[in-house]
């Protein structure tokens, strides 16, 4: 048997040339970890964003959305697990 946790520690990431994210920093987990925890599982945070074009002759406006840009990972979801005792 076993008792679950869940931290978030932020990834660097950089989209359309900005930092979107702090620095990786894993103290939090060193914590947990000196605690008995260990990581069971990680899921990953992304963002997305929208691509667009601008072309002032589109019959649509002088911007359409043309798609986009997805699974920029910007954190991560750790989850901890330690035995009962």
């Amino acid at each position: 048997m076993f008792e679950f946790e869940a931290i978030y520690i932020p990834v660097p990431s950089v989209v359309d040339g900005e930092n979107v994210t702090g620095l990786f920093d894993i103290t939090e987990l060193q914590k947990w970890g000196s605690e008995g925890w260990d990581i069971a599982g990680i899921v990953p945070r992304t963002i997305g964003v929208s691509l667009k074009n601008e072309d002032i002759s589109s019959p649509w406006g002088p911007t359409s959305y043309g798609g986009g840009m997805g699974g920029n990972v910007v954190g991560v979801y750790l989850i901890l697990r330690r035995p009962l005792a």
